[in-house]
């Protein structure tokens, strides 16, 4: 690898767990907004987003589901 390019190439896998904990750890009290069919805007920070998730993670793992299995969801 050239000297010119060495420091900006991330040496570590850009993966989703990666990014939720990255987000996690260093974007809590950030806010962020999704579209809610029939509610409209709704705003929580990261944080309570990670928690969420994590929850949500759970419970998915609760009923069976495992690293690789697919999950459907409905609008």
């Amino acid at each position: 690898m050239t000297p010119q390019l060495d420091n900006l190439i991330m040496n570590y896998p850009l993966t989703l767990p990666h990014f939720f904990e990255r987000t996690r750890r260093i974007f809590p009290k950030k806010t962020l907004a999704t579209r809610v069919p029939g509610v409209g805007l709704e705003r929580m920070d990261y944080g309570r987003w990670a928690e969420r998730t994590t929850r949500l993670a759970g419970a998915l793992q609760a009923l069976g589901v495992r690293r690789g299995d697919r999950v459907g969801t409905f609008a």
